[in-house]
């Protein structure tokens, strides 16, 4: 399917899957208590957070942030482009893809044991590490003293 066009060159130029990637490689983190930090994303210069905090055993509020640090008239652009475009991009679209995973896997896990019986694969490693970690590392949800069963119910 290769082709050698006089004055053009050749078609199709090269391995598109073999290119290497310009710029800077993302870095994911994960840190307890419910941390992630990706940087960069959604482009080169901004910096994504997101906390997950507890309220109950089976609920948590979920907060998002897309840090740029700059200042000045770049600082203004930049809160223009994220209410214009990032926000919409990254926050709603892409995070709300993975929202409304979580949101369909729940009744697998919760009400049909989806813990025993759920089927891995070898790239699943990441995800078993992370689970153990967390059951070796983690604490419970942290109770309110006075509260009927630990936490405020009044939030939900």
């Amino acid at each position: 399917m290769e082709g050698n066009y006089p004055g053009l060159g050749v078609w199709p130029n090269g391995e598109w899957w073999k290119r290497p990637r310009k710029g800077t490689p993302t870095k994911t983190q994960l840190r307890l208590p419910g941390c992630l930090r990706v940087n960069p994303f959604p482009a080169p210069g901004i910096v994504h957070f997101e906390w997950y905090v507890p309220v109950d055993k089976r609920h948590h509020r979920y907060f998002q942030f897309s840090v740029k640090w700059t200042s000045g008239l770049k600082a203004w652009r930049f809160r223009l482009a994220y209410w214009l475009w990032w926000r919409w991009l990254a926050h709603v679209q892409f995070n709300g893809q993975d929202a409304w995973m979580v949101k369909l896997m729940d009744p697998f896990y919760a009400e049909q044991d989806g813990w025993k019986c759920e089927k891995l694969y070898r790239p699943d490693v990441v995800l078993t590490a992370w689970r153990k970690f967390c059951h070796e590392n983690a604490r419970d949800v942290q109770k309110i003293p006075g509260e009927e069963d630990g936490y405020r119910n009044d939030i939900l």
